[in-house]
C-alpha cells in the first residue's frame, strides 16, 4: 500500500550542468553520424560476401525462399473477409503444413535465406537523402509560452494521455508501506513521464500537433494508473484550475466556460446521449469540447495555480509540472538539408510558441535522417514507371547496427547505452535498433538522450502507432468459451467481447491486404532519429555553420552491396514475402480453429492458436522476438516441469529466418510432447492485464480448467484400465465439487472471517452446519439460516440438483449460473466423460449422477439459489430485509431437511427407495455410500441438518498432475504385467 507525501523536485533527465566540452564533442560526433553512417568496414562486408559465394548453392534469395516455404504451401486466407472454414484446408495435408512452418520436407534440412543474394544496386541520382525534426518535447515554465492562447479541454479524452515512453523522467517523492511490517518508507526516484499521473490540458492555438499536459508527481504510485480519476479531476478543476481561471478572465469570457468539472463532464456527454437516443451508434460517447483561452488570460495563470496548490487540502497537487509534446512532424519539416529542416520547423514553432518561457536544456528535438529510392507510383495509377525504374526497399543490415552500437560507446570498456535490437519480419540479416543512453555516458552529458534506427517499410502497417494483430486480447479468440466464462465469473470483469475481437482480427487482415496491395509500386527507405536537447542542437548548428556545411546537401555515390549499411531489395519481392508470411500464420490459426467446435476448444488447441497469434505480431515488423519466451526458447524448467517453446533463437541464426521447430502433430495441430510434466510455453499471460486485481482468482479458474482438461484426456486414454479409470473418475468428480465450493465461498467471501478466507477461496472449507457456523463473520448471520417449508425448486433434492447441475436449457438460471466457473468445469468433464463412453448419451447421465452423489456426500448444506428469471447476477437468496430489521441472512438448504428428503431417494441406489423414515436417514446415507459412517446425528435444535464435518476426497485433490500421471503409468504397467502373466499361464496350461 502506498501513500504520497513530501515535496517534489521537478527536473528532467538533464538536471545537472554538463560542460561545454561534452556538448562540443557530442555535436561533432552527431554531425559525423548524420553525414556518414558509422557502419561495418568495406573489408568486413567483402569477407561476408566471399563466404556467401562459397555456399551460394545452399542459400536462397528472398523470392525463392518465399516461393518454396510460403507461396504454394498455405491456402490464401489473408484476403478472406471471414474466418476460413474446413473446406479451404482440405488439400493442406500434414506434410505440406510441416514444410510450410518448419521448412522441412521429409528428412531434408531447410535452406538458408540470404538477403545479400537479392541485393540490387542503386544509382546516386535514384536515392534521396532528407532531414527533418520529427518530434518536439519541452517543459515550459509558464502557460505564457502559447503566443496565441490555448484550446482548453474541460473533459480530456483518455486517448489523449501519454501512452508510451518518451524517454524523459521527473523526480518523484512518494511513500510506500511494507506489507509485512507496516513500516512507512520514503522514496525519491526518477520516474518515466507516462507513469506519472497526468492529463491533457489542451493545445496551443496555431500548432495543432502540440499537446499541453499537466503532470502530478506527488500523486505517483506504482500501484495506480497514470490517468487521473474523476474525483481527482473534480478536486483539481473546481479547487485549483477554474478559480485561477475565473480570477484572470472577465465575465464576458467566463460566461462561455463551464463553471465546474461536473458541468464540463455533462456537456461532453450530452451529444453522445442525444445521438444514442436516436438510435445512432456511429459517434463516440464523449465529445471533445474545447474553449479558447487568450494569451492575456493565461500569461499569469500558472503563477496563480502554483500558489493555490499550496493551500490546505490541495498539497497532493504540489510539484505540478507543465509538459509540451508534439510528434509526427516529419512531413511538415522535411528538407534536403539540416538548414532547410531547421527553417521549416522554427517558422511554425515561432508563430505559435514563445521560447522565452522554455529553457534550452528543457527543450528536446528528434532530429531525423532518411534515405529512400526515388522510384514510385500509385498502385491504381494507369501510367507505369519509366523504363528501367523499379520500386525498391532499403532495410538496415543487422551487422552495421551492431557496428553503430560499438561506435556509440566512444571506446568505453562497458556499454553506456541500453540497446534493443528488433529483427524485422522474422529475418536475421535486417533489423531495427534503439539506444537509450546511460545518464553517466558522454553522450547523455552532451545532450544526446536517445537514438533509433528502423525500416520505413513498416509504414505499410502503421496507422497512428496502431498495428495489425498487436492487441494481446486477440489471444482470447483461441480459448474455449467454457474457460472464458470461468475467468469472467472469477474476475468480476466483462473482459473482451468475442464478436468485437473477431471483428478486430478480420479488420487486421483487411488492413494488411489493402496496405500490401497499395505498396507494390512504392519505394521505402531507412530512417535514423536522435533525441537531443536544445543546447546540443544549438551546438550542432554552430559547428555546421563554422564548417560551411549548414546548407550542404548530403551526396551519395553508387550504392553497392559492400559499401552501404542497408540492403536494396525489389519492393515486389519484399511485399510478396510479407504477404505470404502473414498469411501462413493466419492460415495456421484459422486451420486450428476450424478443427474445434464452437462450444468446446481443448486447451491443447488453444496453446497452438495462441502460438500462431503471437507469431503474427512479429510477422511483418520489428518486434522484440527475444521477449516472447514461448517463441524464443526451446525448453525451460518451471516448477519441476519442462516447458516447450519454438526456439527462434536457434532457427533465426541457422536459417536466417524464424522457422518453427517440428514439435506439432500437423494433422491434429497439437503439440506432440505436451503432458502433465511437459508443457508448452504458450499460456495466457496477456489476460493478466485485463484481470489485474482479480488475477489470483482468474488464474485459479484457469488452472482448474486445465486440470479438468488433462484428467478428461486421461479418462479417454485409460478407459480400458478399470483401476486407472476409477481413480481418474473420482479425481474429476472431486474437482468439480471443489470448484463448486470455491464459487460458493467467493460469492459470500465478505461475510467470512479473515482467518478462513484463504481456505474458502481454495475450496477447502466444507459446506456443512459446523463449518459455516464457525467461519461466518457476523454473529447475526449465525447459525446458518435454513430454508423452511416447501419452497419451489428447493423442496426436493432432485429439484435442487436440477438447479445446480442440470442442462442449460432445462432451467433458466438467469445471469448467475451459465457463466459460473463450476458449471464450466462440469461441462468440460462431461464432454470427456461422453467421449470415454464412445459418445453415447449414457455417459452424460452417468457423469451427472456421479457429480450429484459426490455433491450430496460432501456438501451437507447447499446454497438456496435465486429463483428462475433472476437476471441481476445474484446466486444465493437472502432473507427479506426491512428498515430497522437486523441484516438479511444468506439462505441454505440442508440435505437432511424433511421436504428435501422427499426427493432424496432419486439420487441414491434403487433398492434404498423403500426407506422413507426421516429418523433412518443416517442409515440410508451410510448404506448408499453417500457419506461415511462417522458421527452423523441430526442437529438437535433444528432437526433438519447433519452435524459434523463431511469427508472430502483430499487425496486426489492434493495430488499434482505430474504425480497423478506417475500413478496412472504405474497402474497401467501393473495391469499389463498381469495380463502378460495370465496369457503365459494360459499357454502353459
Amino acid at each position: 500500500m502506498e501513500a504520497n507525501s513530501g515535496s517534489m523536485s521537478a527536473c528532467t533527465s538533464i538536471s545537472s550542468g554538463p560542460t561545454d566540452s561534452a556538448y562540443h564533442l557530442t555535436a561533432a560526433r552527431l554531425i559525423d553520424q548524420l553525414y556518414q553512417f558509422q557502419q561495418c568496414s568495406e573489408e568486413q562486408h567483402n569477407r561476408r560476401h566471399g563466404e556467401l559465394l562459397e555456399v551460394l548453392d545452399d542459400v536462397l534469395d528472398l523470392d525463392s525462399f518465399s516461393g518454396i516455404y510460403s507461396y504454394h504451401a498455405a491456402p490464401m486466407v489473408l484476403d478472406k473477409p471471414h474466418m476460413a472454414k474446413d473446406d479451404i484446408f482440405e488439400n493442406w495435408d500434414s506434410e505440406i503444413r510441416r514444410m510450410t512452418f518448419t521448412g522441412r520436407e521429409k528428412t531434408a534440412e531447410p535452406l538458408r535465406l540470404s538477403l545479400e543474394k537479392s541485393m540490387q544496386t542503386c544509382e546516386a541520382e535514384n536515392l534521396r537523402v532528407t532531414f527533418d525534426i520529427d518530434s518536439v518535447l519541452a517543459f515550459p515554465e509558464s502557460l505564457g509560452f502559447a503566443r496565441n492562447g490555448i484550446e482548453y479541454f474541460p473533459m480530456p479524452h483518455s486517448l489523449s494521455s501519454l501512452n508510451s515512453d518518451v524517454h524523459l523522467t521527473l523526480i518523484c517523492q512518494y511513500q510506500t508501506e511494507d506489507r509485512e511490517t507496516g513500516e512507512i518508507k520514503s522514496h525519491k526516484k526518477s520516474k518515466a513521464l507516462h507513469r506519472i499521473p497526468h492529463y491533457a490540458l489542451g493545445r496551443p492555438v496555431g500548432f495543432s500537433n502540440l499537446t499541453v499536459y499537466i503532470l502530478f508527481p506527488r500523486l505517483y504510485s506504482s500501484t495506480r494508473d497514470a490517468r487521473l480519476t474523476n474525483e481527482e479531476m473534480e478536486r483539481w478543476t473546481d479547487g485549483v484550475l477554474l478559480p485561477a481561471l475565473y480570477s484572470n478572465a472577465t465575465s464576458s469570457q467566463t460566461q462561455h466556460y463551464p463553471g465546474s468539472f461536473e458541468q464540463g463532464k455533462q456537456n461532453s456527454l450530452a451529444r453522445g446521449a442525444e445521438l444514442k437516443s436516436k438510435g445512432s451508434m456511429l459517434h463516440p460517447r464523449t465529445q471533445m469540447l474545447a474553449y479558447f483561452l487568450q494569451n492575456s488570460i493565461i500569461s499569469t495563470l500558472w503563477d496563480q495555480i502554483l500558489a493555490r496548490v499550496q493551500q490546505p487540502g490541495l498539497e497532493d497537487f504540489g510539484g505540478v509540472t507543465l509538459f509540451l509534446s508534439g510528434k509526427n512532424l516529419k512531413g511538415l519539416t522535411q528538407g534536403s538539408t539540416l538548414a532547410e529542416a531547421h527553417h521549416n520547423f522554427w517558422q511554425v514553432w515561432d508563430s505559435a510558441i514563445d521560447s522565452e518561457h522554455i529553457r534550452a536544456d528543457n527543450l528536446f528535438l528528434d532530429i531525423g535522417k532518411e534515405m529512400c529510392p526515388t522510384a514510385h507510383a500509385v498502385a491504381t495509377a494507369r501510367m507505369e514507371m519509366e523504363a528501367g525504374e523499379e520500386a525498391q526497399v532499403l532495410m538496415w543490415r543487422t551487422c552495421c547496427l551492431h557496428a553503430q552500437k560499438a561506435y556509440q560507446r566512444h571506446g568505453a570498456e562497458q556499454a553506456m547505452a541500453k540497446c534493443e535490437l528488433y529483427n524485422f519480419a522474422m529475418m536475421e540479416e535486417t533489423a531495427g535498433m534503439t539506444l537509450l543512453h546511460h545518464t553517466k555516458s558522454d553522450n547523455f552529458r552532451g545532450g544526446l538522450i536517445y537514438s533509433q534506427y528502423y525500416n520505413n517499410v513498416k509504414e505499410i502497417f502503421d496507422s497512428g502507432k496502431s498495428y495489425p494483430f498487436q492487441s494481446t486480447a486477440l489471444e482470447t479468440l483461441g480459448l474455449s468459451p467454457h474457460l472464458i466464462n470461468s475467468m469472467k465469473s472469477r474476475g468480476r470483469h466483462l473482459g473482451p467481447y468475442l464478436p468485437a475481437l473477431e471483428g478486430h482480427y478480420l479488420q487486421s487482415k483487411a488492413k494488411c491486404t489493402a496496405g500490401l496491395a497499395a505498396s507494390e509500386q512504392k519505394s521505402f527507405g531507412v530512417r535514423e532519429e536522435h533525441r537531443i536537447d536544445g543546447k546540443l542542437w544549438e551546438e550542432v548548428v554552430k559547428q555546421l555553420q563554422e564548417n560551411d556545411r549548414w546548407n550542404l546537401a548530403l551526396e551519395l555515390g553508387r550504392v553497392e552491396s559492400q559499401m552501404v549499411p542497408f540492403f536494396v531489395l525489389p519492393t515486389k519481392e519484399v511485399v510478396a514475402h510479407l504477404r505470404h508470411t502473414i498469411n501462413k500464420f493466419c492460415a495456421g490459426f484459422e486451420a486450428t480453429r476450424a478443427l474445434c467446435s464452437a462450444e468446446y476448444v481443448s486447451w491443447e488447441c488453444s496453446q497452438v492458436m495462441i502460438m500462431f497469434l503471437r507469431c503474427l505480431r512479429h510477422a511483418y515488423g520489428a518486434g522484440g522476438l527475444s521477449r516472447e519466451g514461448g517463441l524464443w526458447w526451446d525448453r525451460r524448467q518451471y516448477q519441476g516441469r519442462t516447458c516447450e517453446g519454438m526456439r527462434f533463437s536457434k532457427t533465426l541464426r541457422q536459417y536466417g529466418f524464424c522457422l518453427l521447430l517440428d514439435k506439432l502433430d500437423w494433422r491434429t495441430m497439437r503439440f506432440r510432447h505436451c503432458s502433465a510434466k511437459n508443457l508448452s510455453l504458450f499460456g495466457t499471460p496477456a489476460l493478466q492485464k485485463d484481470y489485474r486485481r482479480q488475477w489470483r482468482g482468474v488464474k485459479d479458474a484457469k488452472n482448474d480448467y486445465i486440470r479438468m482438461e488433462q484428467l478428461g484426456a486421461w479418462l479417454v486414454e485409460y478407459r480400458d484400465c478399470a483401476e486407472a479409470y476409477a481413480l481418474i473418475r473420482s479425481a474429476m468428480v472431486a474437482l468439480v465439487v471443489q470448484v463448486f465450493r470455491k464459487d460458493v465461498f467467493l460469492r459470500i467471501i465478505k461475510e467470512v472471517r479473515p482467518e478462513f478466507e484463504v481456505d474458502g477461496r481454495n475450496g477447502r472449507l466444507a459446506l456443512s452446519w459446523d463449518s459455516l457456523n464457525e467461519c461466518l463473520m457476523d454473529s447475526l448471520k449465525r447459525p446458518p439460516r435454513l430454508v423452511e417449508g416447501r419452497r419451489g425448486h428447493g423442496k426436493t433434492a432432485s429439484g435442487l440438483m436440477e438447479v445446480l447441475w442440470g442442462e442449460d436449457g432445462q432451467y433458466n438460471r438467469g445471469r448467475w449460473g451459465e457463466k459460473m466457473a463450476y458449471r464450466q468445469v462440469y461441462k468440460v468433464g462431461q464432454t470427456h466423460y461422453v467421449l470415454a463412453h464412445d459418445g453415447r448419451s449414457e455417459g452424460r447421465r452417468s457423469w451427472r449422477r456421479a457429480v450429484e452423489r459426490e455433491c450430496i456426500r460432501t456438501c451437507w448444506l447447499l446454497p438456496f439459489p435465486y429463483p428462475q428469471l433472476s437476471n441481476d447476477g445474484r446466486f444465493m437468496q437472502r432473507t427479506s430485509h426491512q428498515p430497522g430489521d437486523p441484516p438479511s441472512q444468506l439462505m441454505w438448504v440442508g440435505i437432511g431437511h424433511g421436504d428435501v428428503y422427499d426427493g432424496l431417494m432419486e439420487v441414491v441406489e434403487e433398492e434404498q427407495k423403500a426407506v422413507i423414515s426421516y429418523s433412518k436417514i443416517r442409515q440410508v446415507f451410510s448404506r448408499a455410500g453417500v457419506v461415511s459412517a462417522n458421527e452423523m446425528d441430526m442437529v438437535t435444535e433444528r432437526g433438519d441438518c447433519l452435524s459434523g464435518w463431511p469427508e472430502s476426497n483430499e487425496e486426489v485433490l492434493s495430488c499434482s498432475l505430474g504425480e497423478m500421471e506417475d500413478r496412472l503409468i504405474l497402474i497401467k504397467s501393473r495391469q499389463d504385467c498381469r495380463r502378460r502373466d495370465g496369457r503365459g499361464e494360459l499357454q502353459r496350461r
